[in-house]
């Protein structure tokens, strides 16, 4: 339990090293991020039902729609911001995870998303106004 890693010495000093690792190599990430203006990424709208893929890049489960089609119904549809990583993958952000940040301005981790298949981050700089479906 908690109490018993923090009452001994010995576990206390672990735990407290683990800690201040994971705090490090956080903090590593977020320092070599690469600057990414919003209006450079591609914006997608997806099926809001099991269409987004948390950023991993797989596409063969997405519906993607034409938003200026005229049968285009924006009611259960979210957009995404696509990134083309170095590595061939993609970085997907949520157009949500971005409103929910956008008070946060580079604090910590503020709008940093690691590449799903490699270490690239990138922090995303919102550069444009976030239009709301």
């Amino acid at each position: 339990t908690a109490f018993e890693t923090l009452r001994d010495p010995t576990k206390r000093a672990a735990y407290d090293e683990d800690l201040a690792l994971k705090s490090k190599r956080k903090a590593s990430k977020v320092d070599k991020a690469v600057l990414v203006k919003l209006s450079e990424m591609e914006e997608i709208l997806f099926e809001e039902e099991g269409g987004y893929d948390g950023g991993t890049g797989g596409r063969e489960h997405d519906e993607y729609y034409d938003h200026d089609a005229d049968d285009f119904d924006d009611e259960n549809c979210q957009v995404a911001y696509c990134y083309q990583c170095r590595c061939g993958d993609e970085i997907e952000v949520l157009q949500e995870e971005l409103v929910e940040k956008k008070d946060e301005k580079y604090s910590d981790d503020s709008n940093v998303f690691e590449c799903p298949s490699c270490c690239l981050c990138v922090r995303v700089e919102v550069d444009m106004e976030l239009d709301e479906l």
